[in-house]
């Protein structure tokens, strides 16, 4: 297209205006200057002046390249001129990414990047996991390194610190507001020797992170973490729990729990005649129970899908009399309910949701001495051997694999098969039938050659 161009007062500027555009109540106006350089004629465009170009600053600009020229110094064009600012800018980001690399340490990075992204899609036992686990053992070991100073070593460090159980004292958690309780997160997480998987989770948090590092603008951490050296040795992990109760043994639970608290007492036997998570019982909820035809469903699960689970007769007339004093909660189990007392003109609390088994669960085992003499901890009781003892008795009353894999939630039969041990009776009992089974045979064999040496027809 052919354009009109315009002269200015300052010679080797002109412009051409745009055909409907204003400046103004001028047509805006686009400015290009006209030079010499290396003995060839050059035109080179600048801007409009609705992006502040004017004639006079168009002249100035001009100056700046012929007086360029003249002394040798300095961008002799406008593409020069523009590649010289462009390195220029380079420079300086490149300056700049030095100093926040520098400046920027792990725990700077995980507390105002990683952990509020965490908090967002994660579930919150995770994240309270890896803040755990952060607090306890990763800060105090790269805490205050920047990504590129950690290598290798800090992470055999971590690795020995966790096995050993060596680490600085609790500080006084946010949660305990009085003086008194200054000593109660300390109590509640002392220093001990930790397990080859939560060292593993913690390997695992750091490597998270960096790689988050990696992908942030500017980067914060480049190429894969330390960990990814075939030098670090991952920890082994073997946590598949060995112990499931007898009949005897949860009724004794059951029956000390319901002294001590209702709730708990409700809680265990969900897990135990239903196979529930302590998370898929803390998240049921009244609508999702469906009593007249046994069954909850279960939403939001471990495996990310949902699933159905079936209530035991015991179960069903636990909820239905839970249902009668719900005080219309959402949930079905709630803490920290507070009934109305007109007299004193304090109204009604609703519960909270539970977010973590109380510890009264653990003290009721100690006292009634079923972990005694289980120097391993996958030997112990714990809330979740309730669950584990569900899907043994499954298996020891005939129930297939895939079926428990089913009502467990289990995303393959690999997970199932941990819980598929049977009773040492029910063991015995399989022997005894293949043995009875092998006499049967054994007496109905007919060994022919013998019936041939006596003459008998075959």
């Amino acid at each position: 297209m052919a354009y009109e161009w315009f002269k200015t007062s300052y010679p080797g500027v002109r412009f051409r205006k745009h055909p409907t555009r204003k400046h103004g109540v001028r047509l805006d106006q686009y400015f290009t200057i006209r030079y010499q350089a290396d003995g060839k004629r050059q035109e080179e465009a600048l801007g409009w002046a609705t992006e502040g170009w004017t004639a006079e600053k168009s002249n100035r600009r001009l100056s700046e390249l012929k007086e360029a020229t003249r002394i040798g110094e300095g961008a002799q064009s406008l593409r020069e001129k523009r590649g010289i600012e462009k390195e220029r800018r380079l420079v300086v980001e490149q300056e700049m990414l030095a100093t926040l690399k520098a400046a920027t340490t792990f725990s700077q990075f995980f507390e105002s990047v990683y952990f509020p992204q965490a908090k967002l899609d994660k579930a919150a036992g995770s994240w309270g996991a890896e803040d755990r686990l952060y607090r306890l053992w990763i800060k105090p070991v790269i805490g205050n390194l920047t990504f590129s100073a950690i290598s290798i070593e800090h992470l055999n460090k971590l690795k020995q610190n966790m096995t050993a159980g060596k680490r600085d004292r609790t500080k006084k958690n946010p949660r305990d507001k009085s003086e008194e309780a200054q000593g109660a997160q300390e109590k509640r997480t002392p220093p001990r020797p930790m397990s080859a998987r939560s060292i593993g989770y913690a390997l695992a948090v750091i490597r998270q992170t960096w790689n988050l590092a990696c992908d942030v603008k500017p980067p914060l951490a480049f190429g894969s973490w330390p960990g990814a050296a075939k030098s670090l040795k991952k920890p082994k992990a073997d946590n598949q729990r060995k112990r499931f109760l007898t009949k005897n043994e949860a009724a004794l639970i059951l029956a000390a729990l319901k002294k001590k608290s209702q709730d708990l007492h409700d809680m265990a036997l969900m897990a135990l005649h239903c196979g529930l998570r302590a998370s898929e019982i803390f998240g049921l909820t009244w609508d999702k129970v469906n009593l007249k035809k046994g069954s909850m469903l279960l939403v939001d699960t471990k495996n990310g899908e949902s699933r159905t689970a079936y209530l035991t007769d015991q179960t069903t007339g636990m909820l239905r009399q839970r249902s009668i004093n719900s005080q219309h909660s959402r949930f079905v189990f709630v803490s920290g309910y507070v009934k109305a007392d007109p007299a004193k003109d304090k109204p009604a609390k609703p519960g909270n949701k539970y977010t973590a088994v109380p510890v009264t669960f653990a003290r009721t085992i100690t006292e009634l001495k079923l972990n005694e003499g289980a120097a391993d901890n996958r030997d112990k009781i714990v809330f979740h051997t309730l669950r584990h003892t569900y899907a043994s008795w499954l298996v020891e009353y005939g129930a297939s694999l895939p079926i428990v894999r089913d009502l467990m939630g289990h995303k393959n039969l690999i997970m199932t098969s941990r819980y598929s041990h049977v009773s040492a009776e029910a063991q015995q009992a399989a022997v005894e039938a293949l043995n009875q089974s092998m006499k049967v045979t054994g007496e109905n064999v007919v060994d022919m050659e013998a019936k041939r040496k006596a003459g008998q027809p075959e």
